[in-house]
């Protein structure tokens, strides 16, 4: 697919697609809203904890200290609470801001129910947090890699850019999150599929393979008075 670097237009804004407690939701980011949301920037990173796998890996740290079934799940309570310290709150309580906003939060666990997390967190456990943070890390690197990527190739076209798209799967090519922009500005290239050129096949056989060897091995050595010696050039 072919685009023109010209048609890329500033939108003033962009559009995130998020998925919130199994539910898929839509996050439109502009410069010129009227609304306002105070708790936007902490719906990102609730979000960010959750591609990473951090909040996954965080329930998995505290799973062999469960004694019993609970409505809120372990990883949920300790991203809330690190989301809560991001936003600038010190004490458990400080959850009601999270709390509050049930849209976007979903059901945010009580003040006590966050303590008795919290309360069994031994030393396996830490160790299993710092696991898991270490694994969020590295995925943020490695995301941020294919993004820097992204940016380079998107960027060094000087008039336009020839894009490889994957139809039966989209989300596995590197250019997916433009799909739906090249769906409507891309213009489609027709390529007729060609047939690669044939090998070239080398025409030996198993004799000649034998004969070649069997001169290799009586070749004299190098340093054998009966080897070739090498004529100097006379100087004129």
């Amino acid at each position: 697919m072919r685009v023109s670097m010209t048609a890329f237009p500033y939108s003033g804004g962009f559009t995130l697609k998020v998925n919130r407690n199994g539910r898929p939701e839509t996050v439109e980011v502009t410069a010129d809203g009227e609304g306002f949301c105070s708790q936007a920037g902490a719906l990102l990173l609730t979000n960010l904890c959750d591609r990473l796998g951090l909040t996954k890996a965080l329930g998995e740290a505290l799973a062999p200290t469960r004694q019993r079934q609970s409505v809120h799940d372990d990883g949920e309570i300790l991203r809330n609470l690190i989301v809560t310290l991001a936003q600038g709150g010190e004490h458990l309580s400080d959850q009601a801001a999270l709390r509050d906003q049930s849209t976007l939060f979903g059901e945010v666990a009580s003040d006590a129910t966050a303590f008795r997390a919290i309360e069994r967190i031994g030393p396996a456990e830490l160790e299993g947090i710092k696991a898991a943070r270490k694994l969020a890390r590295e995925r943020a690197f490695e995301a941020a890699e294919d993004v820097r990527l992204l940016y380079v190739a998107a960027t060094r076209a000087a008039e336009e850019l020839v894009v490889a798209r994957q139809a039966a799967k989209p989300n596995k090519s590197p250019w997916h999150a433009f799909e739906p922009w090249l769906d409507e500005h891309g213009i489609p290239l027709s390529l007729v599929p060609a047939a690669p050129p044939e090998r070239e096949r080398l025409q030996r056989t198993a004799e000649s393979l034998r004969d070649e060897a069997a001169r290799a091995a009586a070749a004299p050595e190098p340093g054998d008075p009966a080897a070739p010696t090498r004529r100097e050039p006379t100087p004129v």
